[in-house]
């Protein structure tokens, strides 16, 4: 069985404010998202977590992610990146019969 990742984030409660809204009133939640970071940022992040692979060596693997998963999404074949999730294309279209 794969590994469970654990994940905390900070969560904010807003109020719906839009009074034509049959949810006025009611709560939800939202992520409390920092500033986004760079493919070098989480390169130089992995590569200080104790590995024997520096930045360059792991932005070279990610690089070569960013060619191959869409190459192989595109033949067909989806992609499943344990702990993070599965890419795959999803076809929605409208159908407009006037």
């Amino acid at each position: 069985m794969g590994q469970v990742n654990n994940v905390q984030l900070k969560i904010n409660l807003k109020a719906n404010t839009n009074r034509k809204s049959d949810y006025y009133g009611k709560l939800y939640g939202y992520t409390d998202v920092q500033n986004v970071l760079s493919t070098r940022g989480l390169c130089q992040h992995i590569s200080n977590h104790g590995t024997i692979f520096t930045r360059d060596i792991v932005q070279g693997v990610i690089t070569k992610l960013c060619e191959c998963i869409p190459e192989l999404v595109g033949q067909g074949v989806p992609v499943k990146l344990d702990g993070i999730g599965r890419c795959s294309y999803l076809l929605f279209f409208k159908l407009d019969i006037n």
